[in-house]
């Protein structure tokens, strides 16, 4: 669990400096592309091991301990979550 709140936390602060570097990208800095290209190598490297993580270590060991209306609540929670 420790390990999946970190990868969130690195991963949003990743997110935010990459939103960052693309508005700086569109303003004209075409300096930042190297940073660009690390933070997204980053991501790719993260993201496919927390994945697998969650989906098939945490999540299914987490939904033995809800009933069958907690885990509907929960996915539909994550499907509006993810829409946005």
């Amino acid at each position: 669990m420790e390990k999946l709140i970190s990868d969130h936390e690195h991963s949003r602060k990743l997110v935010g400096e990459l939103r960052d570097l693309n508005e700086r990208l569109w303003n004209g800095e075409s300096t930042v592309n190297r940073d660009i290209s690390r933070i997204l190598a980053d991501l790719v490297t993260v993201y496919p091991d927390h994945i697998h993580r969650e989906d098939r270590m945490f999540f299914p060991q987490a939904m033995n301990y809800l009933d069958h209306q907690e885990r509907e609540a929960m996915v539909q929670a994550f499907m509006e979550f993810d829409r946005h």
